[in-house]
């Protein structure tokens, strides 16, 4: 091979590797991982969206680097409230015998409200392409997570007593539930009998807590938690006070 074709070579092998680098850490790049884990993070429980939805949970995504196995990584950093930390810990400590049970099975609670871990990703025909199988402080980050939220959304969904609810439904929301009683439920004169529920579950629940109640009324892991027994117990109450049965 000819000092020129060999030069070519070396130009174009640098122009590769150059290129790769430069797509590993472009803008693109790290928006394309913020909306991958973004998407990621919202299949967590209820009480996850919520402080998403407030801005007191936070993503940054730093700019990847190629590293030795021939994938980019970037850095993330998650930050949730202290609030939601002090929360769960408080509820374990008064259920210690759950603590133990949790740790025996892999959960654990972080002792600062950040995590920063690495993403690792590949670019395919420009397009990023998650690396993560044998990524374990991700995978940990991502159960930390499922676990608290999932708790938070039981314990955020909890009432102390019926009819203390000082929120008020806006007229939407109201017309959402009224809706939802009409298609399951029947009575002699059902729309008067609609919105007497409507009425009496305002009295008790703001929006947040109906919209955590539908979410853990999806999932059977929750059927026998605190914030579904007595949902359960006060929507029959309700039902009977309204004249209201089963379709």
């Amino acid at each position: 091979m000819t000092k020129t074709r060999i030069h070519a070579l070396g130009i174009l092998l640098f122009s590769f590797f150059a290129a790769s680098a430069h797509a590993c850490d472009s803008p693109q790049a790290v928006e394309a991982l913020r909306a991958i884990e973004t998407t990621k993070l919202l299949q967590h429980p209820l009480a996850f969206g919520h402080g998403w939805q407030d801005d007191e949970i936070r993503l940054s995504v730093t700019q990847g680097r190629q590293n030795t196995d021939g994938y980019c990584t970037a850095m993330m950093k998650l930050e949730i409230p202290q609030r939601d930390l002090d929360t769960v810990n408080a509820h374990l400590d008064q259920n210690p015998a759950k603590r133990i049970l949790l740790g025996a099975q892999g959960y654990s609670v972080p002792s600062v409200p950040v995590f920063e871990v690495p993403f690792n990703f590949t670019l395919e025909n420009g397009k990023v392409m998650p690396k993560n199988d044998e990524n374990r402080p991700l995978d940990d980050m991502h159960h930390s997570l499922e676990f608290m939220y999932q708790l938070l959304t039981q314990l955020g969904a909890e009432i102390s007593a019926p009819g203390n609810n000082q929120q008020l439904w806006s007229a939407a929301e109201r017309e959402s539930e009224h809706t939802a009683c009409q298609a399951s439920l029947t009575a002699s004169d059902t729309t008067t009998a609609c919105s007497c529920r409507t009425q009496a579950l305002e009295a008790s629940y703001n929006v947040r807590q109906m919209a955590l109640i539908g979410h853990l009324l999806s999932h059977p892991y929750s059927t026998t938690s605190k914030a579904i027994t007595t949902f359960n117990a006060l929507s029959n109450d309700i039902n009977k006070r309204c004249g209201l049965q089963k379709r």
